[in-house]
């Protein structure tokens, strides 16, 4: 999962759901930190690169955040059942990503 991560910036909100929801980040946030520390010491291990920002983990870290402000209430409230709750939760988890994808890129640009 490491050149994953390497490449985060070119994922699609789906992807990196689902690179997040594999280290079971939206409930042990801590395990995706130590999934990107160890990414990060990756990349600053290699010649040349010690001092280079590692704006991926950053990132990432940032976008499984603003997943796990993601709430089952309002899905419940609209009478979802089953495995569509899962499938109604993916989906706003996407779109708390890609919102969060975007604040950054407008933050970036100011």
């Amino acid at each position: 999962h490491h050149l994953t991560l390497h490449r985060y910036k070119e994922l699609r909100p789906g992807t990196a759901l689902r690179l997040i929801q594999a280290f079971d980040g939206l409930r042990r946030p801590q395990r995706l930190k130590v999934f990107a520390l160890a990414c990060e010491a990756d990349k600053r291990g290699r010649t040349g690169l010690f001092d280079q920002r590692y704006p991926q983990a950053t990132q990432m870290l940032a976008e499984a955040a603003a997943a796990r402000e993601v709430s089952a209430g309002p899905i419940l409230a609209k009478g979802i059942q089953g495995p569509a709750i899962a499938q109604a939760l993916d989906q706003a988890r996407i779109a708390a990503i890609t919102l969060r994808r975007h604040e950054g890129e407008v933050a970036g640009a100011a």
